[in-house]
C-alpha cells in the first residue's frame, strides 16, 4: 500500500509550512522549517520503506557513545 506521504511531492509540504508561518517571519525562520518538514518527511517516507532501526540496537549505540 502506499501512502500519502510517498504520492506528494516535497513542495507541497514546504508551501503549507510557509503558509503557516507568519509574515514577520526572516529567512533564517524559513529556512529552520523547511530542513524541520524535509527532514522529517524522509524519516517518514524511510520508515514506510522499511528503513528502520530496532530500539535495543539504538539504546546500545546510544550506551557506546555516552562512554
Amino acid at each position: 500500500m502506499v501512502s500519502e506521504r510517498n504520492t506528494l511531492p516535497m513542495k507541497r509540504y514546504l508551501l503549507a509550512a510557509l503558509d503557516d508561518m507568519p509574515d514577520t517571519a526572516t529567512f533564517d525562520e524559513v529556512i529552520e522549517r523547511f530542513s524541520f518538514v524535509y527532514s522529517v518527511q524522509l524519516g517518514l517516507m524511510q520508515a514506510d520503506q522499511g528503513m528502520l532501526i530496532p530500539h535495543d540496537q539504538v539504546k546500545k549505540s546510544l550506551r557506546e557513545w555516552l562512554r
